[in-house]
Parts: C-alpha cells; sequence; structure tokens
C-alpha cells in the first residue's frame, strides 16, 4: 500500500502545485485591473495567495481522512486526541503545511509518507507566495 500512498501523493503534489501556478497567474492577470489604490490591490494579492494555501490544505486534509477511512488498515489512520473527523485531517493538515507540527495528531502507517511531503510542499509554495506579494508590493 505504501506504493499506491506514494502515487496518490505524486498527484497531490502536481495537482496543488498546477493550482499555486494558476491562482498566482490569475492574481497577476487581474489585480492590475483593479482601479484601487497599491494598498488595496496588495491586501486582494494577500486574501487570494492566503485562499489559495487554504484550499491546498483542505484537499491535503480531505486526502489523509479519505485514505483512512476507506481502509485504515492498508493505508494507515492519524492517532491523537480525536476520533479522527474530517476536521481532525484538516486540523493535522494545517500544522503539517505551516510546518508547526504540534504533535497531538500522529500519522500510522503508509500515510506517514504525505506528511513531510506536505511540509516541504507548504514552505515551497508558501515561499513562492511570499515573492509573489514582495513582486506586486
Amino acid at each position: 500500500m505504501m506504493l499506491a500512498v506514494a502515487f496518490i501523493t505524486l498527484l497531490l503534489v502536481a495537482g496543488v502545485v498546477a493550482l499555486q501556478v494558476k491562482a498566482l497567474l490569475l492574481l497577476s492577470e487581474y489585480l492590475p485591473r483593479f482601479p484601487f489604490r497599491p494598498l488595496f490591490r496588495v491586501s486582494a494579492g494577500l486574501i487570494g495567495v492566503i485562499a489559495a494555501h487554504v484550499a491546498f490544505i483542505v484537499l491535503f486534509g480531505t486526502i489523509i481522512f479519505l485514505l483512512a477511512k476507506t481502509n485504515p488498515k492498508k493505508f494507515g489512520w492519524l492517532e491523537g486526541l480525536g476520533n479522527h473527523t474530517l476536521h481532525d485531517s484538516i486540523y493535522f493538515s494545517f500544522a503539517t503545511y505551516i510546518t508547526a507540527g504540534y504533535g497531538d495528531y500522529i500519522p500510522i502507517g503508509p500515510i506517514r509518507l504525505i506528511s513531510p511531503i506536505e511540509a516541504l510542499v507548504g514552505l515551497v509554495l508558501i515561499a513562492c507566495s511570499a515573492s509573489y506579494i514582495f513582486i506586486i508590493m
């Protein structure tokens, strides 16, 4: 099952990277058209970037949740304080994506592969977004 999780993770990373590029291209296309002050354009850019990252986090969390609920013996599960609801998976994904890693949830089994890759993706995409915001400022 590790191979299946690796393939799903690869697809997830490719999808998130493509969505990040698309989001930044859309922001680059539409922000200059706003007839607002530069401060409002930068604020709109920040909101757009944050919304994109939240969508990526929810996507990672949803995949972790679905894998664990489909077959925990094959794919693994999150061990921790909660009952492993979708909310718990998204919370875990937030902590992983921003590399805070609180430690109150621990992935067990093959889904452990997703966590370090999600942290790396989060680090790279947040840095990419920061450079984009610097450019529009």
